[in-house]
């Protein structure tokens, strides 16, 4: 197993063991799920995502993972606030989870991430789930899709 393997695999497993709730309504600065430095394997990384509607409207966001949080420009544009994130292995893939909250309801950003391409739903407090694919904006590699 690559040192890179070791590491996701142990912060996978520590971000398992201390994911917290998704964040609180209020405005202010959203508290991380993570709190170790060692652990946000997406820390500093930003995606550009665009998100389709069934109805075929594309919707581009920014997502970005920093200190244990979850940013989409999109909704923030929306007066949604940052989140923190839950991250697990699943397969090939870090699997991330974040819930982005306003006045009004929550959005749920899901997806999976293999290497530089993420793929996943933002699901609205409607209930529709909306499909997106990204691509980091930065070169760093998170997880080998080689065997």
């Amino acid at each position: 197993m690559t040192v890179q393997m070791k590491t996701l695999a142990v912060g996978a497993a520590v971000c398992l063991a201390i994911a917290a709730a998704a964040c609180s309504p209020t405005k202010g600065t959203p508290t991380p799920a993570v709190s170790t430095p060692s652990v946000p394997l997406l820390n500093g990384l930003t995606f550009a995502a665009v998100a389709t509607t069934e109805e075929g409207h594309h919707r581009e966001s920014n997502l970005s993972f920093e200190d244990g949080i979850f940013y989409s420009s999109a909704c923030n544009e929306f007066g949604f606030d940052a989140a923190p994130y839950t991250l697990k292995r699943d397969g090939d893939a870090l699997a991330f989870r974040a819930v982005l909250r306003d006045q009004d309801g929550s959005e749920v950003w899901a997806g999976r991430i293999i290497g530089s391409d993420v793929e996943g739903t933002v699901t609205g407090a409607d209930g529709v789930a909306t499909p997106f694919r990204a691509r980091a904006v930065s070169t760093r590699t998170l997880v080998s899709n080689a065997r």
